[in-house]
């Protein structure tokens, strides 16, 4: 899909177009559009990025520099990811290869590694990665559309077996859109989430590798 990056568009085109490229291929995400739209894509996979979304100047590629995906609602650091700066406005921007496959690995790495209860951005991340709406998440896990909310607000903790619902749920839905089995040994994972676990402290950042995305989903899985 191509498009003139200058032309002015509402909100809603420009949302419609991201999740279009989100679906194709490599997206470019700018400092400026973070501000506007939470990230702005721009698909690149003929060649490398050589001028400015925003002025026309030149770019400077950047690489070896880790990337922090805060667009995605979670402390997420990426390595091995193209970026750019542009040398007349100083935007910058990040070539991310992709997208809807890094989520998914993001998804079922909360699912399979987390090991405390689900910390409310993770619990908006894997409903949004679902397409759910917060009603639709709350009839799949019957509760009401207020409990999700309060869940992803922080106001409410999410409770032991809505947690082991939410993630089984997710596996599911990975495992059918990758028409593969993404995670065989479900139960082991769920049999090794510790009691009490309100009382765990874990660190939230995930650092992965485009190699860690771009392959088989069935990588993430427990031996």
């Amino acid at each position: 899909m191509k498009f003139d990056p200058t032309e002015k568009i509402d909100d809603q085109t420009a949302l419609s177009i991201i999740r279009e490229i989100v679906n194709c291929g490599e997206v470019i995400i700018s400092k400026h559009a973070k501000e506007r739209f939470g990230l702005r894509g721009y698909t690149t996979k003929e060649k490398a990025m050589e001028l400015c979304y925003s002025c026309g100047e030149k770019v400077k590629e950047i690489k070896d520099k880790p990337y922090h995906y805060d667009e995605c609602g979670l402390p997420v650091v990426l390595y091995g990811i193209t970026q750019y700066l542009c040398e007349g406005c100083e935007e910058s921007y990040a070539s991310i290869p992709s997208m809807q496959q890094l989520h998914r690995v993001i998804g079922i790495y909360i699912c399979r590694m987390r090991k405390a209860l689900l910390k409310s951005a993770e619990i908006k991340f894997l409903r949004k990665d679902l397409h759910l709406r917060s009603k639709g998440l709350a009839q799949t896990l019957g509760v009401t559309p207020e409990t999700v909310s309060r869940w992803e607000t922080g106001n409410k903790t999410i409770g032991e077996p809505h947690d082991r619902l939410l993630r089984s749920l997710y596996m599911m839905y990975a495992s059918e859109q990758a028409s593969q089995i993404v995670c065989d040994k479900v139960i082991d994972t769920f049999q090794a989430l510790p009691m009490h676990r309100k009382e765990i402290d874990q660190s939230t950042e995930i650092v992965l590798n485009p190699q860690e995305w771009m392959g088989n989903l069935n990588g993430l899985c427990p031996a």
